[in-house]
């Protein structure tokens, strides 16, 4: 097995607070023979600290001031560079002028993103950058970052409707039954709350059944009219409603329109977790919480993860783990580098 030099990164990008490797399973690295290094304060806004760290094992590392010579004692004797996400952009910057040829980084570096000149600095550097958040793997792989992300993001959504719903609850309406649909789901039933699942996958039907919950099956061949018209019945009791229907490589079908929110009871809240492929809700925003005229509530949190970022980290970093022991085995990687 290869062993690595790695550094904990700490994140500088506006609004994000995780960090890439949490305590626990920096001494699980120190135990298979890696020697991890952490950037000063890099978990503090997940609320892990610089003793958490040492006290895994891990060495702290400070950046002294915002120069190539800091960065490059920095990046001394480093082969595997840990993050969540890219930097903020003088950093970056800074980071390709300073880290060695073939330096590792792994986290989620934006490889699709055309206006950034950042690929082709990894690239004029040699870094070897893996982008993990485009590995196609199974919903249940430990190192599927987006289906980890998803599951977290479904439980929040589910958190955040009961805060804004301000009476008893009793009927929680949840459409599509993927990673984040399932999440919300075992919230609901962690919370002991009525549950109905829309769902167009019978395989889960039994196993919410099971559970002591309503499911019901969405013809995903019938038109979108149809299938809007359904959803309308079974939406004009419900108290909370959360959305992720989705499918790979298509836009999110609008399942919801104008004239099922005006149906619906007053004081109803609607999270649309499918917005960023285009949404299930009509009228439904990135990051805002509109009250419609008869009172229904529709709101987006595109980064529900970041809001939690001590639990996010904890997720983020099970990935992170498997992704290095991956590298370590020195077995082939399913990932092309950036």
């Amino acid at each position: 097995m290869k062993h690595f030099n790695i550094l904990v990164v700490k994140e500088t990008r506006e609004g994000e607070s995780r960090v890439s490797l949490v305590p626990r399973d920096i001494k699980k690295l120190i135990e298979q023979g890696h020697h991890v290094f952490f950037e000063h304060r890099a978990g503090e806004g997940a609320q892990f600290f610089d003793q958490d760290y040492q006290n895994a094992g891990a060495v702290i590392r400070y950046i002294s001031d915002e120069t190539i010579l800091s960065y490059q004692e920095y990046f001394k004797d480093i082969d595997l560079i840990v993050r969540a996400k890219r930097p903020e952009r003088s950093r970056e910057i800074l980071e390709s002028k300073t880290i060695s040829k073939e330096t590792i980084m792994i986290g989620a570096l934006d490889p699709l993103e055309k206006q950034s000149p950042h690929i082709q600095e990894y690239h004029e550097a040699n870094i070897i950058a893996y982008s993990i958040d485009q590995l196609h793997l199974p919903p249940d792989d430990p190192m599927n970052l987006l289906a980890v992300m998803s599951k977290i993001a479904g439980k929040l959504a589910l958190l955040d409707a009961i805060k804004h719903f301000d009476s008893i609850i009793k009927k929680i309406v949840i459409i599509g039954f993927g990673m984040a649909g399932r999440a919300a789901f075992d919230e609901a039933v962690k919370q002991e709350l009525p549950i109905v699942v829309v769902l167009t996958n019978p395989n889960s039907m039994d196993e919410i059944k099971s559970r002591g919950h309503e499911c019901v099956l969405l013809d995903k061949n019938a038109g979108i009219k149809e299938q809007q018209a359904f959803i309308k019945q079974i939406l004009l009791n419900a108290n909370i409603v959360i959305t992720s229907a989705r499918s790979p490589n298509q836009p999110a079908p609008l399942l919801i329109p104008t004239d099922t929110l005006q149906s619906m009871q007053s004081g109803s809240v609607i999270v649309d977790l499918a917005l960023s492929e285009g949404g299930n809700v009509e009228g439904s925003e990135h990051d805002k919480t509109k009250r419609l005229g008869n009172n229904i509530i529709v709101t987006n949190v595109s980064g529900y993860p970041k809001i939690f970022p001590h639990d996010a980290s904890k997720l983020w970093s099970t990935v992170s783990f498997h992704f290095i022991h991956l590298l370590g085995s020195e077995r082939q990687v399913p990932l092309a580098p950036c």
